[in-house]
């Protein structure tokens, strides 16, 4: 553990989450290692795309898994995906992640006031251009990204 990361706890208003690709199926992991499935990827004349089965949620015409995933990251936020968790079964026992495409994100909880501050909703992203932005960097040294 370096001196800049902390553990997560449940008390933590940031939630680490990975997304996973395998198949034609979308995944996802918190930090509980629990596993639940989010929807299914579908390929199209050489592009991918994927629908979200709580929310019907859907994207298209991305080149590789990287994008897809990438992609997701932007739309989804905490309360989507915590009560993924909330109402999906853990499928970790019955899944092989082996040869997965993973991509980790930081999602904060969002408090009472997330309507009337719009500081309150960001995304925590590790991307390579964070040097380029003026968002302070999160944890890890990721590029906050404002929703």
């Amino acid at each position: 553990m370096t001196p800049h990361h902390k553990p997560e706890t449940r008390n933590d208003p940031v939630q680490r989450f990975t997304l996973y690709l395998q198949g034609d199926r979308l995944f996802a992991r918190n930090a509980d290692a629990t596993l639940v499935e989010l929807g299914e990827v579908q390929g199209v004349g050489g592009a991918l795309g994927y629908v979200l089965d709580g929310e019907r949620m859907t994207g298209q015409g991305f080149a590789d898994a990287e994008a897809l995933l990438a992609d997701l990251e932007g739309k989804i936020d905490f309360l989507f995906l915590d009560g993924q968790f909330t109402a999906l079964p853990d499928v970790a026992d019955s899944t092989d992640l082996g040869g997965a495409t993973s991509r980790h994100i930081f999602l904060e909880e969002f408090g009472p006031d997330e309507e009337s501050d719009p500081l309150a909703r960001r995304v925590l992203s590790g991307t390579p251009d964070a040097a380029q932005s003026n968002i302070p960097a999160g944890p890890g040294g990721g590029r906050q990204t404002l929703r």
